[in-house]
């Protein structure tokens, strides 16, 4: 089974679900009041109360994570920070045993997202994509479909997240591009 680390607001991961079906055990960070789970050093254990499935170290095949620490967590910053410990510390367990798939949990902070699309383009059909300041190159998407989607996924002052939205180039606005 593979284990996909990941939040609960991520589109990559639901297509990952939807491809893999109950081949995947989703460990969403932003939801980790609704697992239990246990790690010592005979190995770890993950049940979904939810759904009814268990993942354990004697029967994960692979694990992959997917920028689990997106959305952040409302509670006291130790519990945060304890909390993605052991997510880390679970995919470093994977990481040392060989069965970790994909990136490095510090991927999206050494790589942005260009360069992961040239590498994804290996693998999927990955559309045209730009990331302009000021405008520059916009033009070339004047008359085409066009997606926006936020670089850092972080929120803005009154709390809000750009999710991937279909926009019109010609209504954006050109001091936030």
């Amino acid at each position: 089974m593979l284990l996909l680390i990941t939040g609960s607001y991520d589109g990559t991961s639901d297509r990952i679900v939807t491809a893999y079906g109950a081949g995947v055990f989703r460990l969403n960070h932003d939801l980790w009041r609704d697992y239990q789970i246990s790690f010592s050093s005979g190995g770890w254990r993950i049940a979904n109360p939810c759904n009814g499935l268990v993942i354990e170290s004697d029967t994960v095949k692979s694990a992959f994570w997917w920028k689990p620490f997106l959305t952040p967590l409302e509670e006291d910053p130790y519990v945060q920070e304890e909390v993605k410990y052991i997510f880390r510390d679970i995919y470093g367990w994977c990481v040392d045993k060989g069965i970790a798939r994909g990136n490095h949990f510090t991927y999206h902070s050494v790589f942005g997202k260009i360069t992961i699309l040239e590498k994804a383009k290996a693998y999927f059909k990955i559309p045209e994509t730009s990331v302009s300041i000021g405008r520059l190159d916009a033009d070339k998407f004047k008359d085409k479909k066009i997606v926006v989607k936020s670089l850092a996924t972080a929120r803005t002052n009154d709390g809000n997240i750009l999710i991937t939205t279909e926009a019109n180039i010609n209504r954006l606005d050109p001091a936030q591009e």
